[in-house]
């Protein structure tokens, strides 16, 4: 009985569980790898297939089971022919019959050799139940063709090869061991005649069958092709309801544009894998018996071809025909669409190859077909910032190899956002470019250019970075449209700009000044706003509030990096930062003097390690180099040793520190200082007389062989006024104070006898004049030409600011001075073309000019026409520092040489 047991485990295909000594050597089976799948002997399968040994005996021909008569066996197969029909056409059992039952008589007709029996049983019974269902199926044919029924041809059409597949399937658990048994007497079957469900031959006669009446009929195949492009194309509209619900809420008065998005959204926010109609799950569960009957050979053809109608009749019809659907969906609805069609060829197992062609006839269809009308929705997703759009708008013309288009909508619209920011600085018509001073134009049209321009410059970065994948070609056509547009301006009106920009930026941070010296800063604004000119002030080119001051320079340097003449930038800021360092020291010593901390305090360093104007000065140096800021470093240093020898002073003359004496030592040549005041000409007051001789005398004993040179242009003070209703503190200019000290010497002036008393020139004694007289707070009064104190002056304020001269004096003298520093910026930059011709020509020997003005122009850092580059060249030859050289060869053209 052991060797009885042993045979049924081999010929079942298990591996014996006894050792291997106890089998006869006929039955041992073979091993032929190291892995535990073990196979019958040949001797065995050559037994069993002779007929000499049955499944179930051994070879001494003892059984395990007895065999039975003729009429059990048809009465079995009877049995098992009800539980067939039933099982096919989902039935009930017949009485008295259990599926367990059902299978274990299977079992053991297998066992004991009947199995031609019972896959004659099964094939009988399929063969009648794919009858009926053909039947059904031509009844189906004659109704679609004579278009009785259309509605649910198409499902029902599909619910004929569903049923096949289920009665398959059903059958394979009822008959499992007779596959078994039947792979154990004929071997494997071979790659043709697998099944989608293993390697079972009992199906692959049943599909063989199946195959015979369905597949090889055209009319059939061609049906079942319209019935799965039917449905795929009723799936796409059931699972892309996105345009359609924008549309229609669009349509409603009930609903704006902007809520029918955002209900859609709301609709649409499931995952395309979950929105699978009905009719599509039929199709799944169908694909894979259509498969096998080769009814499917052409469906990626078909796929394609219905993909390409279905998505071009969408796109002209969201975009075109109703025009309802704004960009931002359109693009939303793409990205869902994609999604869409991984999700359903997915479902119907097709290769990678065939979802990578749909997918890129979904892209054809939606964007490449309708790229213009995609690319003239940029311009306003990049005034909006809206990233999202962006990074959609990017992504799906990147997918249909449209970056030249894309990249050449992108310029346009840098430039034409460009062209609006710059336009208030546009050359007034019917005047040539050249130099113009910031002064001839009105502030309110100049204060917001480059403000506006630095946070468009950062959004567009921003933009690139995020929407864009940061893409190195865009951001390179960014600089260069942003270079070529302030290229463009007059004369260095984009550089005045950026200076007054950044000085605006730094002024805002003043968190040392204490709060009694609010007032004063605001009545400076106020009257730089009156004065109506863009020198005047650059209080009111501040960013917006919503900016903190690191972001607001680092904005600033990105436009700065374009500017075609950093030295100019340069020269500018240079003068706004000393004006500006010069007035914090000089506010600190006014808080000193009015009581306010301590008078140490005011001598403490200039600009802090962690504050803006060392960060800014640091970001200069990064895109610059340290020789740029030499200069504005060297404005600092002065600033912070005078200091250091004021703290010294003070030790050694309490009494000037008690006095409120406090002076700035500069370097001369660093400060760009006005020099509209002589200083040998002013006539000091008897009381800083003493302590002027006494500072100068200090200094040189410090620092031997160098003088002090006394200048009032840029000083302010503090004048004690007693009036009769109280006294006030007056806070003014020094001029202003020489001119206020006089009438303590006499009750009335008029402005010649001032100017002979005080040394300053007619003209300034004039403006401050009117100032003081004319304008609110008046200090002084005026009758006829002759000027006196006005002793019943009054103000809400002890601490009073006195008026600044008239905004067309200041316009005047600040486009005077605009123009000389131009001047100055023409003169350097010619010194600096003669050094550079010189240098290359003494190293070279011997240049053709063409190579020398190209060597010239990429050195330099401002933009250097060729007409200023023949100039200094002529300049230098009349000088006798080159000469010009005959060219033997005339290809060469003009050759300069140096001249030893």
């Amino acid at each position: 009985m052991k060797h009885v047991r042993d045979l049924e485990d081999v010929v079942a295909g298990k591996p014996p569980k006894l050792r291997r000594t106890s089998l006869p050597s006929c039955l041992v089976p073979e091993r032929p790898g190291k892995g535990r799948c073990w196979v019958e002997s040949p001797l065995i399968r050559e037994l069993v297939a002779t007929g000499r040994v049955l499944p179930g005996l051994t070879r001494y021909g003892t059984s395990k089971f007895s065999k039975p008569d003729a009429a059990v066996l048809e009465d079995s197969l009877g049995t098992l022919g009800g539980v067939l029909h039933a099982i096919l056409s989902q039935e009930p059992l017949p009485k008295g019959v259990s599926r367990t039952s059902a299978w274990k008589l299977v079992e053991s007709l297998c066992r004991q050799g009947y199995v031609e029996p019972l896959l004659s049983t099964v094939s009988r019974a399929f063969e009648s139940f794919s009858e009926t269902h053909q039947l059904r199926l031509r009844s189906l044919l004659r109704e679609r063709q004579t278009q009785q029924r259309e509605a649910c041809t198409y499902h029902d059409f599909l619910v004929v090869f569903r049923d096949l597949t289920q009665a398959k399937q059903r059958l394979l658990m009822l008959f499992s061991h007779l596959e078994r048994t039947h792979v154990a007497l004929h071997g494997l079957p071979t790659s043709q005649s697998i099944s989608d469900k293993g390697p079972l031959s009992l199906f692959d006669q049943l599909g063989a069958m199946l195959r015979q009446k369905y597949g090889a009929n055209p009319e059939v195949q061609s049906e079942v092709m319209a019935a799965v492009m039917a449905i795929v194309r009723e799936d796409r509209i059931a699972c892309g309801p996105y345009l359609d619900a924008v549309r229609n809420l669009a349509s409603t008065a009930t609903a704006t544009a902007t809520e029918a998005e955002a209900m859609a959204t709301a609709d649409t926010a499931k995952s395309p894998a979950a929105a699978t109609s009905p009719s599509m799950s039929l199709l799944v569960s169908v694909t894979p018996m259509l498969r096998y009957l080769r009814l499917l050979d052409c469906l990626p053809t078909a796929l394609l071809q219905e993909a390409a109608n279905f998505y071009r009749s969408e796109g002209e019809e969201a975009l075109h025909t109703t025009k309802t659907v704004s960009m931002e969906s359109y693009l939303k609805n793409f990205e869902y669409r994609l999604q869409d069609e991984r999700r359903r060829l997915s479902a119907l197992s097709c290769e990678a190859a065939l979802v990578e062609q749909m997918l890129t006839v979904l892209r054809k269809e939606l964007i490449w077909r309708q790229r213009p009308l995609i690319l003239d929705s940029l311009p306003r997703f990049l005034a909006d910032n809206s990233l999202e759009d962006l990074r959609r708008l990017y992504s799906s013309l990147l997918a249909v190899n449209a970056t030249r288009e894309f990249r050449a909508a992108f310029g346009a619209a840098i430039r034409s956002d460009l062209s609006k920011l710059l336009s208030p600085l546009a050359p007034p018509a019917g005047r040539a470019s050249g130099p113009i001073a910031a002064g001839s134009f009105k502030l309110e049209e100049a204060k917001h250019v480059m403000p506006s321009l630095a946070a468009y410059h950062q959004q567009m970065k921003r933009a690139i970075s995020t929407a864009f994948g940061d893409d190195r070609t865009l951001a390179s056509d960014l600089a260069e449209n942003l270079r070529s547009a302030l290229r463009n301006l007059p004369g260095t009106l984009s550089e005045q700009l950026l200076a007054k920009y950044a000085e605006a930026i730094l002024f805002s941070e003043g968190g040392d000044l204490p709060a009694s010296q609010g007032t004063e800063a605001s009545s400076q604004r106020s009257a730089a706003s009156a004065s109506g000119n863009l020198a005047a002030s650059s209080s009111s080119m501040r960013p917006p509030g919503n900016v903190d001051g690191g972001t607001a320079l680092a904005g600033l340097i990105g436009i700065f990096s374009q500017l075609p003449a950093k030295d100019a930038f340069e020269a500018f800021f240079k003068r706004d930062l000393a004006k500006r360092l010069l007035k914090k020291q000089q506010r600190r010593w006014l808080a000193t003097s009015a009581g306010v901390g301590d008078l140490m305090k005011s001598c403490l360093p200039i600009v802090e390690s962690n504050s803006l104007e060392a960060d800014f000065l640091e970001m200069l140096k990064d895109e610059c180099g340290s020789v740029y800021v030499a200069g504005l470093e060297g404005c600092i240093q002065d600033l912070d040793n005078s200091n250091l020898l004021l703290q010294d002073y003070w030790a050694v003359h309490p009494n000037a520190a008690r006095e409120g004496f406090g002076v700035s030592i500069l370097t001369t040549g660093r400060w760009p200082y006005s020099e509209g005041i002589t200083p040998s000409s002013v006539i000091w007051p008897e009381e800083v007389r003493p302590h002027m001789e006494s500072l100068s005398n200090f200094y040189r004993m410090r620092h031997s062989g160098r003088s002090i040179r006394w200048t009032a242009s840029l000083g302010q003070c503090v004048l004690s006024g007693n009036f009769v209703a109280a006294r006030k503190l007056l806070v003014g200019s020094t001029a202003q104070g020489l001119v206020l000290l006089a009438f303590n010497q006499s009750g009335d002036w008029t402005p010649e006898t001032l100017g002979a008393f005080t040394g300053l020139d007619v003209e300034t004694i004039n403006r401050m004049l009117r100032s003081l007289s004319q304008s609110s707070p008046q200090v002084l009064k005026k009758a006829g030409d002759t000027f006196s104190v006005n002793l019943n002056f009054m103000h809400k304020l002890f601490r009073v600011r006195l008026p600044q001269p008239s905004s067309a004096a200041t316009t005047t003298a600040d486009v005077s001075e605009t123009n000389a520093l131009e001047q100055k910026l023409v003169e350097d930059r010619q010194m600096l073309l003669d050094a550079a011709i010189v240098r290359m020509l003494k190293a070279k020997r011997r240049l053709v000019q063409e190579s020398l003005e190209i060597s010239i122009s990429t050195s330099m850092p401002f933009p250097v026409s060729r007409s200023d580059i023949e100039k200094r060249i002529s300049v230098l030859i009349e000088r006798d520092f080159i000469e010009m050289e005959n060219a033997v060869n005339q290809s060469e053209g003009t050759v300069y040489l140096y001249k030893s």
